[in-house]
């Protein structure tokens, strides 16, 4: 381990000067969409070419395209519909339907607009749902990715200069930590768009709904049925889902609806501009929840039907499932995270962890394991995060044709006694699913059901697969204030159980 020399330091500090000063040499441009003169430090072909990159790459991180041809062909006519009325109406626009249940919505530059099924499924009508594809289009049109680079390239080149630095004092092992844990952060920050331009698309969306002919009121309409949802999910914080949302990059406040409804146009008569049957009609058997391609949650157990394997978290720990990872988020800072190694070992198990998966860390009382018949190595190690001490155990499981399943156990050193038992019982709880076990799992879908006299959500909520606040889960789904019963004859979205 060796420590950069003074002067090579401060040359990639001057070399870092220089690269912030170059994008200023780009001047000025025309918004398409507001026809002001903005500063910018990217063309508009380069921002096609950083879409076109990043759209694969999105698409894996994201769990990749709903796997419905009809519900993906409805979405892009509403978008290609909304986008033809934009200031680039001869953009190549892409409109992608995402597998993912978290409520979402995003556009990359280059016209790459990305909606997710969690969010299709909040929505009441076409018309809210225009109403989020519309701003989105707007992010585009106003050129928001080109003027936050300013951001994003002071942000990138500070976590250089801190890597640097880090790598000055304490050796280039931590400096490689700090440069990932910074990265994140300024990717996390610059994932918000600003204040004004969260209003700015708003308004956009409005005037791209306007001249398509749906009614601006939705606009106002689903930002709210964002803060409604937003609330059911903090009272069933133990249960819901923590991750990057549509809420954690467009905040619904207080303003932005006050602001949408402000610029609401004359409304088209009663019934028009909704499509509200149309949109029913496309969302009707629409997965709800996990997917087969991401595997299903089901209290504390995970199972996976194409990877066919399961196992079980301890007592007190919520599953959260992301397309590359599932993690198991217990009390006192404790987490189970399972994934899997794309590339085979042929070696011995204990040798995976000390030269390949672990060979980075300092690890303890490696040996070799049998999980349910099955080749296996652990271990453990002794570090910090956040300042305080925290230990972690490694587990790697081979599975068919040399292919690696691993846990991460990690809590902080004074508690993980109290997990050690858990954790061992998760481990030994990984095992294959028969064929027949595996046939068995079906995803939960949206069903639309018409109401009959006398029903009440209450009611329907039992036929549901959600174990707490499930009238309200209805009331929240449909757009129904608390304690409001559908009227019979109303149509309305059910979740209906699959098998588990």
């Amino acid at each position: 381990m060796t420590r950069p020399k003074t002067g090579a330091r401060w040359r990639l500090l001057a070399l870092a000067g220089a690269l912030v000063a170059l994008p200023w040499l780009q001047g000025c441009t025309t918004n398409p969409a507001t026809g002001r003169d903005n500063l910018t430090f990217v063309s508009q072909d380069e921002e096609r070419r950083l879409g076109a990159e990043a759209h694969p790459k999105i698409l894996q991180q994201f769990g990749g395209p709903y796997d419905d041809p009809k519900l993906q062909a409805y979405v892009n006519g509403i978008g290609q519909l909304l986008a033809s009325s934009s200031e680039l109406p001869k953009e190549k626009w892409t409109f992608t339907v995402l597998d993912s249940d978290i409520i979402n919505a995003f556009a990359l530059p280059g016209g790459y607009i990305y909606i997710s099924r969690g969010l299709v499924a909040l929505a009441d009508d076409e018309a809210q749902l225009a109403s989020v594809i519309g701003h989105e289009i707007g992010h585009d049109t106003a050129r928001h990715f080109a003027n936050r680079q300013t951001q994003a390239i002071g942000a990138q080149i500070g976590v250089a200069v801190l890597s640097v630095l880090t790598a000055a004092t304490v050796g280039g092992d931590a400096a490689g930590m700090v440069g990932q844990l910074g990265g994140t952060a300024a990717q996390g920050y610059l994932a918000s768009y600003s204040r004004g331009q969260e209003l700015e698309s708003d308004s956009l969306g409005i005037r791209y709904m306007a001249r398509t002919g749906y009614d601006t009121a939705a606009s106002a309409e689903f930002l709210g049925k964002l803060e409604t949802s937003k609330a059911l999910l903090a009272r069933l914080k133990d249960e819901a889902p923590r991750g990057y949302s549509y809420l954690d990059t467009h905040p619904p406040s207080a303003e932005r609806v006050r602001e949408a409804t402000a610029q609401i146009h004359r409304p088209p008569p009663p019934g028009a501009g909704r499509d509200r049957n149309l949109f029913l009609q496309k969302l009707d058997g629409m997965i709800y929840g996990d997917s087969p391609a991401q595997g299903f949650r089901k209290g504390r157990v995970f199972a996976h039907p194409r990877l066919r394997l399961r196992f079980e978290v301890p007592e007190g720990f919520y599953l959260l499932n992301f397309p590359d990872k599932v993690v198991g988020d217990g009390p006192d800072d404790a987490y189970v995270i399972f994934d899997h190694d794309a590339k085979r070992w042929s070696g011995d198990m204990p040798s995976y962890l000390t030269r390949q998966w672990g060979a980075k860390v300092r690890l303890r009382d490696v040996e070799a394991i049998r999980v349910n018949g099955r080749s296996a190595a652990t271990g453990w190690t002794r570090g910090t995060s956040n300042g305080r001490q925290v230990d972690l155990r490694l587990v790697a499981v081979r599975w068919n044709d040399g292919q690696i399943y691993r846990f991460r156990f990690l809590a902080p050193t004074q508690v993980m006694a109290r997990y050690n038992r858990g954790f061992r019982e998760t481990t030994y709880s990984l095992r294959s699913l028969s064929a027949a076990e595996a046939a068995r799992l079906k995803p939960d879908r949206i069903r639309i059901h018409t109401v009959r006299r006398g029903e009440t959500f209450e009611g329907l909520a039992r036929q549901t697969p959600f174990t707490r606040l499930a009238a309200e889960h209805l009331r929240v789904l449909n757009g129904y204030a608390p304690g409001q019963q559908p009227q019979a004859g109303v149509r309305i979205k059910l979740v209906v159980p699959g098998r588990r």
